[in-house]
């Protein structure tokens, strides 16, 4: 019997134990044979069951475990053939050969597209190759669609990641993809052989998207058209960065991904159209097939609408999570809709295992989880009070509260992955879903596709459909645009743990569960007072208030199994919230020790301090040329903070003004609450140092002149001190021509707490070394040397060598072969001078953690 309760609804217990299977997989690859063994011995024993008419309850569920891990191994452990391209890595140039693979993406600055790679060639050697590489092209390039052959000249560089801790892993997602390499090219390097048109469904979808893009265009709506092609056709690439931020701020950004909310608007809307139309069908009515018919002919509209789209990854998951739901309404009277969304899961991962990662899954399902775990529980609960005859009013009023109540389960099952992905929370995401869902999903999208479906008949009827369709868009966008301008539209917020992300759903599951179960009758609590405060000794409900206490009694003397499961639950998850809370709170302010992390961020460097009782600096922010390329700020500095709980930087140092130290600190003074900003005081004209400088201004950040910066700070028991430049350096730039090269007067500071402190010397080159020998050399002793200027061989001089001392040196540099940084000759004098070198290149962020009197130094990659 508890095997029939475990399996009574059969896909839930399942899919969980696939995604088990396939999470454990990619923790812990390569026990292949072990899973397949596993697998067989569980085959086994579910046949002897069935033979034995006996429960099977364990053998399925370990059956499934073994699955998920062995799906997911051919994309973690591949085999490759012997003419891979990824065989090619760090090879040399090459002339690369291939066909474009899907419709490449085209931004601002640089176009990034997928290359099905054919040939290599170099001079008389030639090789026929297969594989994919990730190619991106920077400037104007060639307007190109899939399926056309191109030819580029570059190296194929492997697929790296950032590797600090709880960075996001890249190399992993593309490998999920199928792609092991990657090339980087001018735009004008990128040479068209052959302007192909695809063949087949493909081609024919290809070119249908065009025609749609196209008419979209005619219809001259300006900015909104980047928006409507991105709800009718799936292409995000033309839309605003002002546009993008003012649904990032809102909540809304799910609207402009089709995913499940919009296949499942089209499916509605069709299906009602469907059902009506069949209802006037006498035949129809004598079989009862109208709910069947409409669910049957449903298929075909989104279909369609997946197809236009693009038929990306997430609108495959979509289509088959709203297909499952259609088709059982043909074989079961009454639709198990959590059995149905965990077969949806379970048929989506067994095509592709790899979804269990992707975030549009993630947060696909786990809005859909909620709106209909939240409706199951609301229509229970509802079941159970006497029914009344309800007026049109009464109606109205009820589907209003559902549609509330439907964006309010999605806005909160989406929260803490939300929180984790994207680090904000959107405070008026849920009042803005209730403008832009019905305006945008239901209105624009409907006005667009039916303007699409008339494009066959008459462009002009198109055209003028799309007109409708961006006139109602330009105004939804201007609600959303007004409700971001307000100052507390979203806030951001730290990353919370995987733990942190269990304990939330586990609590928001037993609390619910708990308010939507069935009232129990008032037993009476022995001793239990109406009002106040208890404080029995040795209740466990002690120091509740009355109300509560009466309520823990009820619940846990309640008969029903799944309400003490839910109070068990919530009892242990305040408890591990709250040792959860402890344990941050310490790790942040109860520390007494001392803390530096070098950052991996590339051929670049970025240094955050951690200094006793949780007070921080920032030392330069890392950053590429292009900042719209990619913010190193965004995407690699502010996810480590905010995955360390840090929320809060009191001092931003900017070492000189140069984009790979410079261009990711606009966007930590932007998100985080800065309370000061040191620099030279040396300007530069870039956008990178300008944007910082605006950012300043605008959140009231101090930022003191150079000469009113402390040269000795000290933080609870450790100091901070300012070495160089000279107080009047701008003045003799004239004079001292080296000066003129903005490395040399790179801000040195020197950090210690007791007998261990670190030199931070940015990019200063011999000329400036030597000044600072000269002017405070026997100030220079410390334990840890970070690299001046990366370990190049225009620093890191003897005479500065022998006065630092250093027992380490940590460099920060890219991983880019025949670059000379770090220098062979001077990592050769840091091993003369006793110095064991650590490069983030091979060994990923480097940590020193000392309590003043020993240090230890770790790795992310464990280099050592």
């Amino acid at each position: 019997m508890q095997a029939e309760r475990f399996y009574r609804r059969p896909f839930i217990p399942l899919t969980i134990a696939l995604m088990a299977g396939i999470a454990l997989g990619s923790a812990a690859p390569g026990y292949g044979s072990g899973a397949l063994a596993l697998a067989l011995v569980c085959s086994l024993g579910i046949v002897r069951c069935l033979i034995r008419r006996a429960p099977a309850a364990v053998y399925p569920l370990l059956l499934f475990i073994a699955l998920g891990y062995l799906s997911l191994q051919p994309w973690v452990h591949p085999r490759l053939p012997a003419n891979h391209v990824s065989r090619f890595i760090n090879s040399g140039h090459w002339r690369i050969i291939g066909v474009v693979d899907a419709r490449p993406l085209e931004f601002e600055t640089r176009t990034k597209f997928v290359l099905r790679v054919e040939c290599l060639e170099r001079g008389l050697e030639a090789h026929e190759v297969t594989g994919l590489l990730r190619v991106t092209a920077t400037g104007e390039a060639t307007t190109l669609d899939q399926g056309d052959r191109v030819a580029i000249h570059s190296r194929i560089r492997s697929i790296r990641n950032f590797n600090n801790p709880g960075g996001f892993d890249f190399k992993r997602s593309m490998a999920y993809r199928e792609i092991w390499g990657s090339a980087f090219i001018e735009g004008q390097e990128l040479n068209l052989l052959e302007n192909q048109v695809e063949s087949g469904l493909l081609g024919l979808i290809d070119r249908v998207r065009s025609a749609i893009a196209r008419l979209i265009d005619q219809a001259g709506l300006g900015s909104e058209a980047a928006v409507l092609k991105a709800l009718v056709m799936g292409d995000q690439s033309g839309i605003a960065p002002d546009i993008r931020q003012a649904f990032t701020r809102t909540g809304t950004s799910h609207i402009l991904a089709i995913s499940g909310l919009h296949i499942t608007i089209v499916a509605s809307i069709a299906f009602a159209l469907f059902r009506w139309l069949l209802s006037w069908i006498p035949i129809v009515l004598r079989y009862a097939w109208t709910r069947k018919g409409a669910a049957v002919l449903t298929l075909m509209p989104i279909t369609l609408y997946a197809l236009i789209a693009g038929f990306s990854p997430s609108t495959q998951r979509a289509l088959i999570m709203v297909a499952v739901f259609l088709l059982a309404f043909l074989v079961e009277r009454e639709t198990d809709l959590m059995n149905t969304l965990a077969l949806a899961a379970l048929g989506i991962l067994a095509v592709q295992p790899a979804s269990l990662f992707s975030i549009s899954f993630q947060l696909s399902f786990a809005a859909v989880l909620s709106i209909v775990y939240g409706l199951d529980r609301m229509q229970a609960a509802r079941s159970e009070a006497s029914p009344d005859l309800e007026g049109r009013a009464t109606k109205i009023r009820r589907g209003l509260l559902v549609f509330f109540g439907v964006s309010l389960a999605a806005t909160w099952g989406t929260l803490s992955l939300g929180m984790y992905y994207f680090n904000t929370v959107s405070v008026i995401g849920l009042l803005a879903n209730c403008v832009a869902v019905p305006l945008m999903g239901y209105v624009v999208v409907a006005l667009g596709l039916v303007a699409t479906l008339l494009a066959p008949l008459s462009a002009e009827a198109a055209v003028a459909g799309y007109q409708i369709s961006g006139f109602v868009l330009s105004k939804s966008i201007a609600l959303l645009e007004l409700m971001a301008a307000l100052p507390y539209a979203a806030v951001r917020t730290v990353s919370p743990s995987i733990v942190e992300m269990a304990l939330f759903y586990l609590l928001s599951w037993a609390a619910f569960h708990l308010a939507t179960g069935r009232t129990l009758a008032a037993d009476p609590v022995p001793n239990a007072p109406a009002t106040g405060w208890v404080t029995s000794a040795g209740d466990p409900s002690h120091a509740m208030p009355g109300h509560l206490r009466r309520f823990f009694f009820q619940t846990v003397r309640s008969s029903t199994p799944d309400r003490k499961a839910a109070a068990a639950v919530l009892l242990l998850c305040l408890i591990g919230a709250g040792a959860d809370a402890g344990y941050w709170i310490y790790q942040r302010f109860g520390r007494q020790d001392f803390r530096l992390t070098l950052l991996d961020v590339g051929q670049g460097s970025a240094v955050l301090l951690e200094f006793p009782g949780g007070a921080t600096a920032l030392v330069d922010g890392g950053g590429f040329g292009d900042m719209a390329a990619f913010d190193v700020g965004a995407n690699v500095v502010a996810p480590f903070l905010w995955r360390r709980k840090i929320a809060t930087i009191d001092t931003l140092v900017l070492t000189h003004p140069n984009s790979d130290h410079l261009n990711g600190l606009p966007f930590i003074a932007a998100n985080f609450h800065v309370r000061s900003l040191w620099t030279n005081g040396e300007s530069r004209t870039m956008p990178g140092y300008a944007g910082l400088m605006q950012t300043a201004l605008e959140r009231a950040i101090a930022v003191p002149r150079f000469a009113d910066i402390p040269r000795q700070t000290a933080i609870n028991h450790a100091h901070l001190e300012v070495l160089y430049p000279p107080a009047d350096f701008l003045g003799r730039v004239e004079d001292d021509r080296w000066r003129r090269d903005e490395n040399n007067n790179s801000l040195v500071t020197r950090v210690s707490l007791g007998e261990v402190s670190v030199l931070i010397p940015g990019d200063i080159m011999r000329p400036a070394e030597m000044e600072l020998v000269a002017l405070i050399g026997d100030q220079l002793k410390s334990t840890v040397l970070i690299a001046p200027h990366h370990g190049s061989r225009t620093s890191s001089s003897e005479e500065f060598l022998k006065a630092v001392a250093p027992q380490a040196v940590f460099i920060s540099c890219a991983d880019r072969p025949g670059s000379g940084i770090p220098h062979p000759l001077v990592l050769e004098r840091y091993e003369r001078h006793g110095a064991r070198a650590y490069r983030t290149d091979r060994d990923g962020a480097i940590q020193l953690t000392s309590d003043g009197r020993r240090m230890a130094i770790t790795t992310f990659l464990n280099a050592d």
